[in-house]
């Protein structure tokens, strides 16, 4: 299974409240299963604040080479 599938179903069956809990999930499933020594994620949720187009969270884990 490719990453982006492996991640796809991890999402499937998990539920995030939080962008930054959704980030994190993301950022550990890339290090652990795929061994990314370093990864940057980010999350956005679309039309959650009245006036605000995007509300974005980026994370970033590990250490670049």
């Amino acid at each position: 299974m490719g990453q982006w599938s492996r991640v796809r179903a991890s999402l499937g069956s998990t539920h995030f409240v939080l962008l930054e809990a959704l980030s994190e999930h993301i950022a550990g499933l890339l290090r652990n299963e795929f061994n990314a020594p370093w990864v940057r994620v980010t999350a956005s949720k679309i039309g959650v604040v009245k006036g605000v187009r995007r509300v974005s969270v980026t994370i970033e884990r590990g250490a670049k080479a």
